[in-house]
């Protein structure tokens, strides 16, 4: 464990949590921090494989590609609107 820093400037008050509470929320961050992650590693991989799938039904999975939501706008219209 990291020798903790020097605090420069911080809450004033009554309100501050204790050493305890600090820990255990610290704890608790990094550990979603590493699900987080590992489910960002996850996606990537499996995106590899959907995007080369083609449309259709596998085992219990649906897979469709759709048009992607995205406008062009006409910019000439707006500015002459």
């Amino acid at each position: 464990m990291a020798q903790a820093e020097t605090v420069v400037s911080g809450p004033d008050g009554d309100d501050v949590p204790t050493v305890e509470e600090i820990a255990n929320v610290a704890e608790k961050h990094e550990a979603a921090r590493e699900e987080y992650n590992e489910g960002a590693r996850v996606k990537r991989a499996a995106r590899k494989v959907l995007y080369r799938a083609p449309t259709g039904i596998y085992g219990p999975w649906a897979v469709s590609w759709v048009q992607p939501s995205r406008r062009d706008w006409d910019w000439e219209a707006i500015a002459a609107f």
